[in-house]
C-alpha cells in the first residue's frame, strides 16, 4: 500500500508542476503573438482599413483573456492560496472575465468577416458603407 500512496503523491506533484508550466507558457507565446499580431495591424497601411480595425479589437481581447484569467490561474496555483473560496467577489470576477473576453474577441473577429462580406457585395451602398473607416470607430 505505501508504494501506492507514494506514487500517488509522486503524480499529484508532477500534474501540479506540468498545470503551473503550461499556464506560463500560454502567458509568454500568447503574449508574443498577439504582440506581433498587434504591431501588424497597427502599420500605416492597414490603419484605414475598417476590417483591420475589428482584428484590432479582437487581438486586445484574445491578449487581455490570455493575460488576465491565466495569471490569475498561475498565481494562484502557485500561492497556493486559492481567493475563489475567500472572496465572492474575486470568483465572479474570475469567471465572468474568463467567459466575456473570449467571446468579445469572437464577436469582433464576426464583424470583421462581415465587413469583408460587405465590401465584396453587389450593391454599391453597402460596399460604400464599408469603405468608411470612421463607422467601426463610431458602433463599438
Amino acid at each position: 500500500m505505501s508504494t501506492t500512496d507514494a506514487y500517488d503523491t509522486t503524480v499529484s506533484i508532477i500534474m501540479g508542476h506540468i498545470s503551473y508550466s503550461i499556464n506560463i507558457f500560454t502567458i509568454i507565446f500568447g503574449t508574443i503573438g498577439g504582440t506581433c499580431t498587434l504591431i501588424t495591424y497597427t502599420a500605416a497601411q492597414f490603419r484605414r482599413n475598417a476590417c483591420v480595425f475589428y482584428l484590432l479589437c479582437a487581438n486586445s481581447f484574445q491578449m487581455i483573456s490570455i493575460i488576465v484569467p491565466v495569471s490569475i490561474r498561475a498565481l494562484v496555483g502557485y500561492l497556493g492560496d486559492n481567493l475563489e473560496r475567500q472572496s465572492l467577489f474575486f470568483c465572479k470576477f474570475c469567471y465572468f472575465a474568463s467567459f466575456t473576453l473570449p467571446h468579445l474577441a469572437t464577436l469582433y473577429m464576426l464583424l470583421s468577416i462581415l465587413d469583408r462580406y460587405l465590401v465584396t457585395s453587389s450593391k454599391a451602398k453597402y460596399r460604400a458603407r464599408t469603405r468608411d473607416v470612421t463607422i467601426p470607430y463610431r458602433d463599438t
